[in-house]
Formats: structure tokens, sequence, C-alpha cells
């Protein structure tokens, strides 16, 4: 099987052994969150890892409702201890955490910080590891209400955008609540910003990693996160919706959260038995190329045993999910062992129309 990704003219191609060695780094993604669910359900800190700029970002992570003291201090000697715990915005709404500036439109550049808090109960000045571990105790509270709170404190709230991970725009407040989320607990999590040796840098990525290694940290990344929530989100028969069909070809639509559009896949009504199928990931602008896409393919399609796949044009969020596109487009189509036909959808969908329409016959 051969997948190709398309975009503007550039072509990349996929032969069984890439797409074997993709799928092998997605396993090797979730194993590792396993590994961090762990950890972080045993109150210990993973190291999160975010180099897709030109310096590597790290911050130290733990599961506010099982954060434990030592952990916490952990977090305060060797972070910036400056302690955020991110949750989602909703839950800032129910406990009256109200954003630290005032905008209509939050700039998404910065953090959605909210005014800093302590516990109303149990606490001393709110500065110390054990202070600040019953404070993220209580923002992890489900009982928790806002007189439960004192403003201004020494932890900082931070919302996390609703979008989440695999948005265009997630930082590290929607990557931690993710985290956490994977662990079966309140998404509440309790982070800091690691620093470098440099007084005017961050760190290097040696320097995360030889850190992690030192204290035995599990070291994961903001896009092995991504993959975890893509697969998870991706395993819906539901999510197949067809939309054309006839005795040549047919059409489905794929909701594939992240995207800001849903995925259309065109196939050959009857795929011939012990045949190669190629699998093409195409990357369109808008609904004009989509249609010019689906037009194209919709004529080829019957002649061929090839699958093809639109989805919007995101290079970045399309290398993520590639597999998972893959494997549910060929699930849809009904070449996998785990395909079920019959629990594909009754729903029909109907693609996006261009204005005006030109009527057919």
């Amino acid at each position: 099987m051969t997948t190709l990704t398309s975009n503007d003219g550039f072509v990349e191609h996929y032969d069984a052994t890439k797409l074997r060695k993709s799928f092998v780094r997605s396993t090797s993604c979730i194993n590792r969150i396993h590994h961090a669910r762990e950890e972080l359900l045993s109150g210990k800190p993973v190291l999160l890892v975010d180099d897709d700029g030109d310096e590597a970002a790290g911050h130290l992570v733990i599961c506010a409702e099982q954060a434990r003291v030592g952990a916490v201090s952990f977090l305060v000697r060797h972070s910036s201890g400056y302690l955020c715990v991110a949750m989602e915005s909703e839950r800032c709404r129910k406990l009256g955490l109200p954003p630290a500036w005032e905008s209509d439109a939050p700039d998404r550049s910065r953090f959605d910080y909210r005014i800093a808090v302590d516990a109303a109960t149990g606490i001393g000045t709110g500065i110390s590891a054990t202070d600040r571990a019953r404070t993220a105790h209580v923002l992890a509270d489900e009982a928790t209400v806002p007189a439960d709170l004192t403003r201004p404190g020494h932890v900082i709230p931070v919302a996390a955008a609703p979008t989440g991970v695999l948005s265009a725009d997630a930082s590290v407040p929607e990557f931690v609540v993710e985290l956490v989320r994977a662990t079966g607990k309140n998404p509440v999590a309790m982070y800091g910003a690691m620093v470098g040796e440099g007084i005017t840098s961050l760190p290097s990525r040696r320097e995360l990693l030889d850190f992690a290694a030192e204290h035995s940290l599990v070291v994961l990344t903001h896009n092995d996160i991504r993959m975890a929530s893509a697969h998870r989100d991706g395993r819906s028969p539901e999510a197949a919706v067809l939309v054309e069909a006839n005795d040549t070809v047919s059409i489905y639509q794929l909701d594939c959260v992240g995207l800001p559009t849903p995925c259309h896949v065109v196939a050959p009504a009857q795929l011939r038995q012990e045949s190669e199928v190629v699998v093409e990931v195409r990357q369109v602008e808008g609904v004009a190329g989509l249609l010019t896409g689906l037009s194209t393919a919709f004529a080829t399609a019957s002649s061929t045993d090839t699958v093809t796949v639109y989805v919007p044009s995101t290079s970045r969020l399309t290398q993520i999910l590639a597999p998972t596109l893959v494997t549910r487009a060929l699930d849809a189509v009904g070449c996998t062992a785990s395909a079920r036909r019959d629990n594909l959808s009754s729903r029909r969908a109907h693609l996006p129309a261009r204005e005006p329409v030109a009527a057919t016959n």
C-alpha cells in the first residue's frame, strides 16, 4: 500500500515500509503517553517538551488531583517557580476565576491566565510547596466552589482553549490538560516552565534530556499528545458518513477532530480482491479546491484501485494525522479486518455547494 500526501504540487511518497514506520511512531507515542499516565497517577512529575521552534521549551507537569508535596517542591526547585494550574475554561467559569487582563478577545499568543488563588483553608501563607499542593487539590476537586478559594494568591490558574491539542494554536495549557485527561482524573494539571543554564535563554533539548535522565523523568512531546488524541478520537465508525454512491464510485465524509472541515474519501465501489490499494491523502484549499478534486477523483476512481482522501490544507496536522486518516479511509471502504460496513452511519451528508450550483441532468 502506498500513500501520497500532496500540497501545492509537492508529493511525498509513502511505500509500505514508510507507512509501517509511521504506525510504529504512532505506537511509540501512545506507549509514552501510557508511561506518563502511570507516573502522573503515582504523583510523580513528567517532562513535556516542545521543540518545534528555534528553542526547546520544557515544562514539568503533575496531575493536580494527585499532587504530592514532594512533587510540588521539585517543580519549585527545578522550574522557574512560577507554578500554574491549567484547566478547561468552563471550569474556570464555574470557580469564578476571572481573566488576569480585560479583553473581549484574548490574544492566543499569550496564555489565558486567570487571577491567582490560594485555598481558603488548610494553608499558611500560600507560598510553600505544602500550601501550593493544597491549592492544586482544591482546584482539581469537583466539589470546590468559588468560596473555597481566596484571591489573589500564589497559584496561577490558566484556562485551556476548548479547541484542544489538534488546533493550530494549541499551546502548553491545552497539552497538559489533555495529558492529565488520559489518567482518568479531573483534567487539571499543575506545571512550571524549565529554565536554562544561561540567564537569557531557554534550555536546549540536550539540557532537557540530560535533566530528565538525571532525575528519571518520563519525557514526552506535544506531538506525542497530538498523536494519541488523534488515534483516540478517530476510532468511532459513526464518523464515516456515506455522501454519494453509484455502481462505480462511493464518496464518504470523515469528521476528524482538529481539522477545520471534514475529510472526504473517494473510492471505487468495488475494490478488486487481492489487488494493491493506493491511498492518496491530498490537501485542498477551501470548497472550490475540494469540489475540483472530487470531480477529478470521481471521474477516474472507477478505473483504478485508488482511494483518495481530501483534507483541508493544514500541512502540519495532516502529517501528524496521516496514519489515522489512512486507516479510517480503509475502514470506510471495507479494506481492513476491523471494517464493519454495517456500522457506518445511515445518515447522508451533502457536499458543500459552490454558488451558483450548475444544474445537472
